[in-house]
């Protein structure tokens, strides 16, 4: 309209002096006019690509309800400021009407949404329920395994040496004997006993193997764990992988995938020479790669030999290791330490008493940006000099 006042003008004046006609062509023409810039400024304003698909910030949250009640509350009071109540304009009542109709809409929508947001609350509320349940009956169920596996673990070691104890008696026994018939029946007894020893050994292997390893999302890393999961198997240990957070994140951001591969497979074999060298009846490895509180960790629990002191104290200076009788070679951690100072990741290493069957020792390399050589809570620079 004001461009249109703007542009009629010169003309304007002439229609202005005298009683206004809207029945004359120039009123014709300027609202016309005025529709037709009206048309063109509002397909102009949507070919700005934020407004594209139009008002969409209107449908967030609240914002359509305060539009809906501020439009509303705003054409009830221009009507009531244009238009006296003593005035018969018949635009009057609509104009409130759809005022008041604009607010009730509004109203309507906020209700509606209020509803629904006590809803999902309570299906929030519910849900968090349920988990704590399954949590809880988990755990639960967790100790009977635990209660289980310890039992089966102190019958295994019983028999083992019950089984090894009769072989060497009916071994004595047959020596012993002189009637060559009883001989031979000795003799059949004692290729029982080994024989089901065998079948025992087998039984307890595949029990032993029989772990679905959780996906760490990398189908490299995946084969990684499922080979040395082989391998500690055909040794007869007991190995288990605990995956938290997004490895791909972690192969994407933090450290290249090749190199965390490299050291995965380092510390998995150091944990299987370990073990294979200790005498500690407790056999296994538990590797947890993921996210722990705040940042991205992989950690090696193993109930091998613990290190030497002279190993921890040359750590990353040279090729050292605890046990190069059994093919340890210190290559590993050399590689480790090299990663390390590319990704200011900090290595700690925690040591047990072996009091009692449980893990000896954890190695644990964690992206915290501290660049830490730690041993037993005592921190070192990774650069020792």
């Amino acid at each position: 309209t004001f461009i249109m006042g703007v542009l009629t003008l010169p003309f304007a004046f002439t229609y202005m002096e005298t009683n206004v006609d809207l029945n004359q062509p120039f009123f014709l023409f300027f609202f016309t006019g005025a529709a037709i810039i009206h048309l063109i400024l509002s397909y102009l304003i949507f070919r700005i690509r934020r407004f594209k698909k139009g008002f969409p910030f209107l449908f967030s949250r609240y914002a359509i309800i305060i539009a809906l009640v501020s439009a509303g509350i705003l054409l009830v009071l221009v009507t009531r400021i244009s238009v006296s109540f003593e005035s018969d304009d018949v635009l009057t009542i609509p104009l409130y009407v759809v005022g008041i109709a604009s607010i009730g809409i509004g109203i309507y929508i906020w209700i509606r949404r209020r509803i629904w947001v006590h809803y999902l609350k309570r299906q929030e509320i519910r849900a968090i329920q349920i988990l704590e349940r399954e949590l809880a009956e988990q755990k639960e169920e967790n100790q009977r395994l635990i209660k289980q596996n310890d039992i089966l673990r102190a019958a295994d070691h019983k028999i083992k040496h019950r089984l090894t104890t009769l072989e060497r008696v009916v071994s004595e026994a047959i020596d012993l004997i002189d009637s060559q018939e009883l001989k031979d029946k000795l003799a059949e007894a004692l290729e029982d006993i080994k024989r089901t020893e065998k079948d025992y050994k087998d039984s307890i292997c595949k029990l032993v193997g029989h772990y679905a390893l959780p996906s760490t999302k990398i189908n490299m890393l995946d084969e990684l764990f499922k080979n040395f999961a082989d391998k500690f198997a055909a040794n007869k240990i007991d190995f288990k992988l605990n995956v938290n957070g997004s490895i791909p994140y972690l192969v994407e951001k933090i450290i290249d995938q090749a190199k965390l591969e490299t050291m995965i497979g380092d510390h998995l074999e150091n944990a299987l020479i370990a073990v294979n060298a200790s005498e500690n009846s407790f056999r296994s490895v538990w590797a947890i790669l993921g996210l722990t509180e705040d940042c991205y960790e992989f950690t090696v629990h193993d109930s091998g030999i613990p290190f030497a002191p002279d190993t921890l104290a040359q750590l990353g200076t040279k090729q050292i290791t605890t046990h190069a009788e059994n093919g340890g070679s210190g290559i590993g951690f050399m590689t480790t330490f090299a990663t390390l100072r590319k990704c200011n990741a900090s290595l700690i290493i925690e040591e047990k008493q072996p009091n009692k069957p449980d893990f000896t020792k954890s190695v644990t390399i964690r992206f915290d940006g501290k660049e830490e050589y730690v041993i037993n809570e005592t921190a070192a620079q990774l650069n020792p000099q």
